[in-house]
């Protein structure tokens, strides 16, 4: 997770971030790991880099072999997950080891009207976007902000 690549895609991404509450022990969720058969992803990152290269958004693409574990060590993970699935997002999918749960939508607008539903429930979320990668050079001043609605 600390290797980073800028993608060339022109698709851009406007998640809500969910994170799960007393997060979710890394270790442990590996050990769980094991413990579920794996089914194979078509595609993988080369399929979700086309996709977003050509501007597709496809559910499908975001998977996470490691949801079934991170749920048992943390079931907050599963209870946003679920939440943030009954907003109807373009794509849902979980960070790295269950750290948090991302809904992507089309607009800022629609992220912001997520963000509103899940407030009450999911203290801590947040909408973000992705940037380009000329949005990465350096600039002498961070510019960009994050919407946040945690009153």
């Amino acid at each position: 997770g600390e290797l980073v690549t800028p993608l060339d895609v022109k698709t851009k991404l406007y998640l809500v971030v969910v994170p799960a509450k007393g997060g979710c022990n890394t270790g442990e969720c590996f050990k769980n790991y094991d413990a579920f058969p794996q089914t194979p992803v078509e595609g993988g990152a080369e399929r979700i880099i086309e996709n977003l290269s050509a501007g597709k958004i496809d559910g499908k693409d975001f998977y996470n072999a490691l949801y079934p574990a991170a749920c048992i060590v943390n079931p907050a993970i599963k209870s946003n997950f679920e939440i943030l699935s009954s907003l109807s997002p373009s794509a849902l999918f979980m960070s790295g080891s269950g750290s948090c749960v991302c809904a992507v939508y089309p607009t800022p607008e629609l992220c912001l009207w997520a963000l509103d539903k899940v407030k009450r429930k999911c203290r801590g979320a947040f909408v973000t976007e992705t940037l380009s990668g000329n949005e990465l050079k350096p600039k002498p001043f961070f510019t960009r902000s994050l919407y946040s609605r945690d009153e």
